[in-house]
Order: C-alpha cells, then sequence, then structure tokens
C-alpha cells in the first residue's frame, strides 16, 4: 500500500480528450497517482476506462491535454523514445493474452528475452521466482489450455511484473472469475504491489476488489473524473451518480425497451 511520504506523482493526466470516430470518450481528464499507490478507476461500461490505460502506457495519443510519467511528458515523445519508459511498465490484459503456442514458463520469461541482456540462467531464476509469487510454483510447463482462468490470470500477473516494474497497469483483473478466485487476486495484487515496491492502476467495475485494493477510486463519469477520494469516502458518498454507480442501481435513463 501507499507510502504516506510518497506525494509525488508518478502519473499526471492533464486535460485530456480523446474521440474515437464520432464519440468523444475522454472530455478533460484530470488525474495524479502518487507513487507507490494502488489507484483504482470504476465507471461504466464503455465509458473510456481501458482508452485511459492506453493513454498512460502510450499506446494512445490524446487530442487535447498532457500524459506524464514522472517528468516526461508522453505526448510529446516519439515511438523509439517511448520504449525505455513501457519497459517501466507493466500491462495485465484483460483476458490476460497468453501466448496459446508457449508454456506457462515461456509465456513469463518472454519480457525477459524481449529486453536481452540476460543470460538462459538468469531468465530460468526470474521465472521460478516470479511464478512463486504467484503461488504457482513448478508450473513452468504446463501449457495454457491446461490452466483454470485463475491460474491463467496469475501466469500473465507473472509475465507483467517479472521485470519489476515501477508503475502496473490492471485492465478488470478479477473479470469472469468467481468470487473466492477474485478474491485471492486481489490480495495477490496488493502482495506484489508491496513486494515489488509497484505504483498500481487498475480499472475495474467490481466493487469489492475496488475496495479491498484501492489506497484511492478515482469515478470516471461521462468522460471526467467525477471523484476521487480514499475508498470508504467514495463507496459510502451519498452522491446520487456515485451512490447508483457503487450500489448497482440503475435510473429511468437506463431503462432498455
Amino acid at each position: 500500500m501507499i507510502d504516506s511520504s510518497a506525494n509525488s506523482p508518478i502519473v499526471r493526466l492533464v486535460g485530456v480528450e480523446k474521440k474515437l470516430g464520432r464519440q468523444k470518450v475522454l472530455k478533460g481528464v484530470n488525474l495524479e497517482v502518487r507513487a507507490g499507490e494502488n489507484m483504482v478507476i470504476i465507471g461504466r461500461s464503455g465509458g473510456g476506462k481501458s482508452v485511459l490505460l492506453k493513454h498512460i502506457l502510450g499506446l494512445m495519443q490524446p487530442d487535447a491535454g498532457e500524459v506524464w510519467f514522472r517528468d516526461q511528458n508522453l505526448v510529446k515523445l516519439s515511438e523509439e523514445q517511448l520504449v525505455p519508459l513501457r519497459k517501466e511498465t507493466g500491462m495485465l490484459f484483460q483476458n490476460g493474452a497468453l501466448f496459446d503456442s508457449l508454456t506457462v514458463g515461456e509465456n513469463v520469461a518472454f519480457p525477459l528475452r524481449e529486453r536481452g541482456n540476460v543470460n538462459d540462467a538468469e531468465i530460468r531464476s526470474e521465472v521460478t521466482r516470479a511464478l512463486k509469487i504467484v503461488d504457482l510454483p513448478n508450473q513452468e510447463h504446463k501449457w495454457p489450455s491446461e490452466l483454470s482462468g485463475g491460474m491463467r490470470k496469475r501466469v500473465a500477473l507473472a509475465r507483467a511484473a517479472i521485470a519489476r516494474p515501477a508503475l502496473m497497469l490492471y485492465d478488470e483483473p478479477t473479470s469472469g472469475l468467481d468470487p473466492v478466485v477474485s478474491d485471492s487476486i486481489n490480495k495477490l495484487m496488493v502482495r506484489l504491489g508491496e513486494e515489488l515496491n509497484m505504483t498500481s492502476v487498475i480499472v475495474t467495475h467490481d466493487m469489492v476488489s475496488a475496495r479491498e485494493v484501492g489506497d484511492r477510486i478515482a469515478m470516471l463519469y461521462e468522460g471526467k473524473i467525477y471523484i476521487v477520494g480514499e475508498p470508504r469516502d467514495v463507496i459510502e458518498s451519498q452522491d446520487p451518480i456515485v451512490h447508483r454507480f457503487v450500489n448497482g442501481i440503475s435510473d429511468a435513463s437506463d431503462a432498455i425497451f
């Protein structure tokens, strides 16, 4: 969890706007993520949460605004200049995105082999370490098709964390998992952040996960950050928009005929 002495932001979004086709998805997002914290981003499906993650990773460029990683504005960097910054960032995709043609060990080793300058003995050692951290020791020789959904998420997490990134991004990490497995993933995310001293940004619609994992929660609503605060303050908010979302209550405008 966050170190109270670490107040400097590692990520800053300033007036970020993005239009996809005719739809303006982000309409001036302002958000700071402090070094060492777990920032959870909630909001309705299709509301731009995953688009926001892609801006933080530098995979998308905003139509307006700035995206800062430490002291560098990603908007002004070339693709070549973004490469070293991306090496400091891990990403857990919603479906895990494992390579079915590679074993578990080969999947986890992939970022290190891509980076280069790491010998085979070091790679094997790091793969063993990463799999132990996610509670999957001695699973190197299995294939992704042999794994349950929860195990696939753990392998994907080991792959994302093996290079010990400064920043970890999670896109719906508990999506499609039962409550027990979701709880184990939540605990694992917290533990990884503490053991590897990572900052995390977690996009989720799972309010149980948001409460358990987050140091702070930001709600994206109609293309802007509507509220940001500690989990209890957001989850217990009496603001009608926030209250309806966190409690899963629809209003008349949500009706489907």
